[in-house]
C-alpha cells in the first residue's frame, strides 16, 4: 500500500514539473548534487528519502527531513540539481524503516 501512495505520489509530481526540466526558470537555486545534498542536509536536516527517473532521463529526488521540511529537486543529465518545490509539513502514510538516514 505504502509503495502503492508512494509511486502515486512520485508520478503525479513528476508530471507538474516535467515542464522544469525543458527550461530552466531565472531564479531557481541549482547546485551540482552533490553540493545540493549537502546544503539540503546541513541547512534543513534533510536527506534523500526517493528517487524516481522521468522519460527523458531527469532524475528526480525527494529530500525529507524528520520534523517535515521537505524539498523536490530535478537534474538533467549532465546538468545541475535545481530545486523546484518544498515545504515544512510531509506527513509519510507509512513508515516502516522508510525514514532518511541522515535526518535529525
Amino acid at each position: 500500500m505504502f509503495y502503492r501512495a508512494t509511486l502515486l505520489f512520485l508520478l503525479t509530481v513528476s508530471l507538474l514539473l516535467a515542464h522544469t526540466t525543458r527550461t530552466q526558470a531565472a531564479g531557481m537555486i541549482c547546485l551540482p548534487p552533490d553540493d545540493m545534498a549537502t546544503a539540503l542536509r546541513t541547512t534543513g536536516h534533510q536527506a534523500p528519502l526517493a528517487h524516481a527517473l522521468l522519460a527523458d532521463g531527469t532524475l528526480m529526488t525527494l529530500f525529507v527531513a524528520a520534523k517535515g521540511g521537505w524539498t523536490i529537486t530535478l537534474r538533467a543529465p549532465g546538468r545541475l540539481a535545481c530545486i523546484v518545490a518544498g515545504g515544512t509539513a510531509m506527513t509519510l502514510l507509512h513508515r516502516d524503516g522508510l525514514t532518511p538516514d541522515t535526518a535529525t
